[in-house]
Order: structure tokens, then C-alpha cells, then sequence
């Protein structure tokens, strides 16, 4: 069977070239370009952290980074501006929910605070640094 993505020209469906063909939909699957320009199937779980660096596939395409690197140097750091903690990362991958998250001891972590920009890419969260310590992480979902 050829697998196409869906809007993609030149195939056709139930056959094209006497093979039999396949839309993949992208409304139903939209990490499956970025899978398979990675070289990964379309259908690969994104739960997976398929090199080991502590970072999932899912985290990959939500920040639109190579999954076949070692990306534990990669992803979005905190920056100190002053009173400000802020973070800047890709926002744009189809299918993607992102927020981010503070706190002040790693085990309680609330969105109150955190400032977004607008729907700008990449976004840029903060938050005030109104006290001794605090934490910023980037939370994707599907």
C-alpha cells in the first residue's frame, strides 16, 4: 500500500499506479509529517523517547526539533532579565496544546502568574521573580 498525506496532488485513491493508496488524514494525525520526514512511521506513539535523551518525540515536534539529536541541550532554558524569568519556544505544531507552569519548590506548579505573549512564534512566557526561588516549565499536550 502507498500512504500519501492527504493534500498532497498526483494520487489517487483506492489505486494510484496500481498499487494500492492511502490518504493519511492530517487532522487525525498532524505530527505525520514531521514523523515521516524524521523517518519515522506516521503512526509512531510520540510518547517514546527514541534516542534516550529524556525527551519524548512529543516534546520534539512540539518544538519542531530533530528527534534523531541528542536534544537535552535543546530545549527552551529560563532567562533572569532583571525581576523577570522568562522562556521563549516554538509554538506553531499542529495538534499541540502549550502552557507553562511555575513554582516555587519543583513540586507544586500553578499557571497563575505566568504572562504569554500573544500567538506569536516562537512565544515568550514570564513570570515575576516576586520571590527568593522560582521555576518556569514548558507543558505540551496532545
Amino acid at each position: 500500500t502507498i500512504y500519501y498525506l492527504s493534500g498532497s496532488t498526483g494520487f489517487t485513491t483506492p489505486t494510484w499506479e496500481t498499487y494500492l493508496a492511502s490518504p493519511i488524514d492530517e487532522a487525525f494525525y498532524p505530527a505525520a509529517s514531521w514523523l515521516l520526514g524524521h523517518g519515522y512511521p506516521y503512526t509512531t506513539n510520540l510518547d517514546q523517547d527514541t534516542t534516550g535523551d529524556g525527551v519524548s518525540l512529543l516534546m520534539a515536534y512540539a518544538l519542531n526539533l530533530n528527534p534523531n539529536l541528542n536534544l537535552a541541550g535543546s530545549l527552551p532554558a529560563p532567562v533572569l532579565d532583571g525581576a523577570t524569568l522568562s522562556m521563549s519556544f516554538h509554538a506553531a505544531s499542529p495538534g499541540i496544546i502549550y502552557s507553562v507552569e511555575t513554582s516555587i519548590d519543583l513540586n507544586t506548579w500553578v499557571t497563575e502568574g505566568v504572562t504569554m505573549s500573544g500567538d506569536d512564534n516562537p512565544r515568550t512566557a514570564s513570570v515575576a521573580m516576586d520571590l527568593p526561588q522560582r521555576f518556569l516549565r514548558l507543558v505540551v499536550q496532545q
